[in-house]
């Protein structure tokens, strides 16, 4: 039995507004990020200092949409690369090459993400109907995106277990999921 066109072009329609999965591969050095596009409007920035995703097109000093929806917010950071953290004589070195992240997709979502991480780490709980609620009632986080990013072949510029060590280069592959078509906002 043949499909018509129709019912084939609606599932192609209904396939493209689901998450879309992305695999990403790169290589960094010092002073050299590898920026790779992710669709949608979206570049993910990878530099030995830390991962990033940001509203195309890249810019140096631009707004890391996975900043604000990231946790820990106190501590060590999965999208910062400090070197100190591959030290071999920690425990969860290991560990550290794997780095997951999340990322809002829009600048709008990106601002209201933010303003409630400021609320929740900074002012004290709202009282509503006799119930302590932290953060704003009410609000709803935005779509994310998630990405896993693991780390390979790194190299330092001294020891890792020394003080200064930097990280000077890596490669890397990454998992990218971008969330439905639906729930996301334009800019």
């Amino acid at each position: 039995m043949r499909k018509s066109p129709c019912v084939i072009s609606l599932l192609l329609i209904c396939a493209s507004v689901g998450a879309q999965q992305l695999h990403v591969e790169g290589s960094v050095q010092s002073h050299k990020p590898s920026i790779q596009s992710l669709g949608r409007g979206l570049v993910l920035v990878v530099t030995t200092d830390s991962i990033e995703v940001q509203l195309a097109p890249y810019q140096p000093a631009g707004s890391n949409l996975a900043q604000c929806v990231t946790p820990p917010f106190h501590g060590p950071n999965a999208i910062y690369l400090d070197a100190w953290l591959f030290d071999p004589q920690r425990n969860d070195a290991e560990a550290a090459h794997r780095r997951e992240f999340s990322f809002t997709t829009n600048a709008a979502d990106d601002k209201r993400a933010c303003d409630e991480l400021e609320v929740v780490l900074y002012e004290p709980p709202v009282k509503v109907n006799g119930v302590s609620t932290i953060g704003t009632p009410g609000y709803k986080e935005p779509a994310l995106g998630h990405g896993v990013l693991t780390l390979s072949n790194i190299r330092f510029s001294r020891p890792v277990s020394a003080q200064d060590s930097e990280i000077i280069s890596f490669n890397f592959s990454a998992e990218i999921t971008l969330p439905p078509l639906g729930k996301m906002k334009r800019k």
